[in-house]
């Protein structure tokens, strides 16, 4: 009788326990998470401080949370057995155990790679808690509201476009000479015979003159020239999916080519305009009101930023873009052209795209005709290069230097 009323006794304490354990271990429990800086470029690290805080007067004995990141960020964990025991593997999941006595906050930090560019807010937690014995479990969902402290913006980073890009003369793939795209026509190097399609604004009339026919100046390649950059969000001329690009990646490249030029016009303090076939929804602090209406919302025209002092502002912008495309990129290519004085104020125009098409190369003649340079370059490759006309600029990803992953 004795060793029944024992164990009668042992079950009655191990019901209760279990019973008041589980029913109020979410009571007054509240995760936390908070970043140690609020902006990062692409490829550095940060710490996650994740917090748990059990705010009444009853133990938390056994509680697990499994915190989860969103795609762009990585937990870096260390392995603990095995053969790759000590490497480092990333992960869009971590784990932790708790015990917390009553009115006690308990802190982790995580180590966290900024894979992509993006602005991110982790995704919350999976709270898993038990009872003494851990034997009877209950689990909550812990959504995390995205605020200044466990918030990152992944800017993105910067490339030497020299190694990643080649200028090709010839478009069959014989000749190729790194250099800049456009030409500075305050930096005249010569002339030589006119030859048709060429512009008119770069006839040397002296130099006619003297040689009895048409002479055109030869300018030195520079970048001292106001800039005004397409950034073109579609992956290719024709997507699966209407607004989203098929492949990425190379729309990622294209974002991160913007985000060179743009710090190399900074340096130089050369003024540059972003045209962006993207939504903008809570993007409006970067656009010109000069243009308001006239896109009708279907592209993005940034204000002009010049100089340092604007970079961080041209990463922000950069970083927040959705992997969307608000128009396609003829929508875009016909809005610049009726009325491309305004568009390309200063003479010219770099298109930054994933593929080039018919449809661009038709964009770049009638550009030409209206006395506007217009170059390109191309993340997707050059498998088209041999229809290119020779007079079209075109700066091709090349498979030397610096590769993006």
């Amino acid at each position: 009788m004795i060793f029944l009323a024992i164990a009668l006794a042992a079950l009655l304490v191990y019901l209760l326990q279990s019973r008041l354990f589980t029913r109020h271990a979410f009571d007054s429990l509240r995760y936390r998470v908070r970043m140690s800086t609020s902006e990062v470029f692409e490829g550095e690290d940060v710490f996650l401080y994740e917090e748990l805080e059990n705010g009444k007067s009853l133990p938390l004995p056994n509680a697990r949370v499994e915190a989860e990141l969103p795609e762009g960020l990585s937990f870096r964990l260390h392995e603990k057995q095995g053969k790759n025991r000590g490497k480092v593997k990333l992960s869009a999941s971590a784990s932790s155990v708790f015990a917390l006595h009553g009115g006690e906050t308990i802190s982790r930090r995580w180590r966290v790679s900024c894979v992509k560019r993006g602005v991110y807010t982790p995704k919350g937690a999976l709270i898993i808690a038990g009872d003494l014995f851990g034997t009877d479990v209950e689990s909550k969902r812990v959504e995390l509201t995205p605020d200044r402290e466990n918030t990152v913006t992944v800017l993105p980073r910067t490339i030497d476009l020299q190694k990643l890009f080649t200028f090709t003369d010839e478009t069959d793939g014989e000749t190729t000479v790194p250099r800049g795209l456009l030409t500075d026509p305050t930096r005249i190097c010569g002339t030589r015979e006119y030859v048709p399609g060429d512009p008119l604004n770069r006839v040397n009339w002296k130099s006619t003159a003297v040689h009895g026919q048409l002479m055109t100046n030869l300018e030195e390649y520079s970048e001292k020239e106001c800039f005004n950059i397409v950034l073109n969000m579609q992956s290719r001329a024709v997507e699966q999916n209407p607004g989203v690009p098929g492949d990425p990646n190379t729309v990622e490249l294209c974002i991160t080519v913007a985000a060179s030029v743009l710090d190399r016009l900074a340096a130089k303090r050369q003024p540059a305009r972003l045209f962006i076939n993207a939504p903008s929804d809570g993007l409006d602090a970067h656009l010109d009101p000069a243009f308001e209406g006239v896109a009708d919302q279907r592209l993005m025209i940034t204000r002009e930023y010049r100089g340092r002092e604007d970079t961080l502002e041209t990463l922000r912008l950069l970083a927040a873009l959705p992997m969307a495309f608000s128009c396609r990129a003829e929508e875009m290519m016909d809005l610049i052209v009726s009325d491309p004085a305004r568009f390309a104020r200063g003479g010219n125009l770099v298109f930054i795209t994933s593929y080039l098409d018919e449809r661009m190369l038709v964009f770049h003649e009638m550009m030409r005709r209206a006395g506007i340079s217009v170059s390109f370059y191309v993340t997707g490759g050059n498998r088209n290069a041999a229809a290119i006309p020779p007079d079209v600029p075109v700066a091709f990803r090349t498979h030397r230097g610096e590769v993006l992953s």
